[in-house]
């Protein structure tokens, strides 16, 4: 389970170590015009060329801001800002949609309560978690549990990576939301019991999002139609039928096999959709061949630098 963490002096450092991480990779700096509801003024920015976002961070009166927006900011024009994760200075804050929280091993997150809509009519809390590709997780929030959006492993060196993908997901559900989507409705029953998270699967879970990504924007580029919901990573569909459904887990543990396994074939009842398992090279042939005869399919990925790369597209169908 995560903890949300309280400390003042430590949410300060992380706050540095965070900001930090993304100005260090910064290739230029540009002095965009910024604006939301209380104004707009000239800021100075950070510009992540690979990436094409830029960010900015700094304390206002009661939060850590960081800015997010992306495209290339020019200089006394202005900028676009595609999210926020501002961070309280202390205790418990939900009107601040930022935390960091650490887990049972003591690895630190980013994460974010999924407040992205600015006042924006369509774009609550609910919807987010609906739409976003990263994972969701549970976590201690004070006096209760919370659910949270997971950004980021803070001291990974994939940290930067992983923020940017998730200011990309933002940028993408609010797109998404100004135009008409087709949309499937499913019953929001729990099947199983959770189970606790190791370390490494803790920190993996940070790159979910990256790799469901990368597949989704290849098999857009490929004429096939793009869905997710709460209870699947992604899906096909053709004319209003789900065609393939894809579990994605980051890791090879046992006990991710054994939950994508499950997952397929609790939320396939009532399609006949192909299914797929998205997982690391590594799975033994016997494995596959099990999975084979109960009609789940092996999609394989090793990472190239900062990108994955699939194996197994193929078997895939229109």
């Amino acid at each position: 389970m995560y903890q949300v963490i309280e400390n003042k002096k430590r949410i300060k450092v992380l706050q540095e170590t965070f900001i930090n991480a993304l100005e260090k990779r910064a290739d230029e700096i540009r002095y965009p015009i910024l604006g939301h509801q209380g104004g707009s003024w000239q800021e100075k920015v950070s510009y992540l060329k690979k990436y094409n976002i830029w960010c900015r961070g700094y304390k206002e009166e009661n939060r850590f801001w960081n800015g997010f927006g992306i495209g290339e900011p020019l200089n006394e024009v202005n900028a676009n800002i595609t999210c926020e994760i501002n961070f309280p200075f202390e205790g418990i804050n939900r009107r601040i949609a930022g935390v960091f929280a650490e887990d049972a091993y003591g690895n630190e997150f980013v994460l974010h309560r999924g407040k992205i809509g600015g006042g924006r009519k369509g774009i609550g809390k609910s919807s987010f978690q609906e739409k976003y590709r990263g994972k969701i997780i549970t976590a201690i929030d004070g006096d209760r549990e919370s659910e949270f959006a997971l950004v980021g492993d803070l001291n990974s060196k994939n940290l930067v990576q992983q923020v940017c993908s998730f200011v990309k997901e933002v940028y993408r559900i609010k797109e998404e939301e100004d135009h008409e989507t087709t949309t499937f409705s499913f019953s929001e029953e729990f099947f199983g019991a959770k189970t606790v998270k190791g370390r490494e699967e803790s920190i993996a879970n940070c790159y979910h999002g990256i790799i469901v990504n990368s597949l989704a924007a290849i098999l857009e580029s490929r004429g096939l139609k793009i869905g997710k919901d709460k209870n699947r990573d992604l899906f096909t569909y053709k004319q209003g039928e789900i065609k393939n459904i894809f579990e994605i887990k980051p890791d090879l543990g046992n006990s991710s096999l054994y939950s994508a396994v499950g997952q397929l074939i609790i939320y396939s009842i009532g399609t006949s959709a192909n299914l797929f398992i998205v997982m690391p090279k590594g799975i033994t042939r016997a494995v596959k061949k099990k999975l084979e005869t109960i009609g789940i399919g092996i999609i394989e990925f090793e990472w190239n630098g900062d990108q994955p790369e699939f194996f197994g597209l193929e078997k895939v169908k229109e």
